[in-house]
């Protein structure tokens, strides 16, 4: 398994032609599709209990995944909640690229991330 910050877990609402191209713009980051790893059917507390274990920051679309109440800050790897439309592949390419052409993943350890269309914020610990 990769070191501390290493790990990125697709949500199943992530396209998944992102896992390719996220594999080969993090080079030394491990990135797993949910689909891949039979998680496509499971609820998000199971997918961030998953997540947990390995290690891995998630990144969802899912609006639960940024409620501070269900997944506090400081308490999980690093929750990316994308806010972005559509959802394709492309414009969450695109999402992720400015994300990381801005921060390490190692960086966003414990915090809770927003990507919008023009804006990324960060919450912290």
């Amino acid at each position: 398994m990769p070191a501390s910050g290493n790990s990125i877990l697709l949500d199943q609402n992530i396209p998944y032609e992102v896992t390719a191209w996220l594999d080969g713009f993090l080079a030394n980051c491990m990135i797993d599709h949910a689909y891949d790893l039979g998680l496509s059917r499971f609820e998000d507390h199971e997918v961030f209990a998953f997540a947990q274990q390995r290690g891995s920051m998630i990144v969802s679309c899912h609006e639960d995944f940024a409620d501070r109440r269900l997944f506090p800050v400081g308490r999980h790897c690093a929750i990316i909640r994308l806010r972005v439309e559509p959802t394709t592949a492309e414009v969450t390419c695109a999402a992720l690229q400015r994300l990381f052409s801005a921060y390490d993943p190692a960086a966003l350890r414990g915090k809770l991330v927003i990507v919008q269309q023009h804006r990324i914020r960060v919450i912290p610990e």
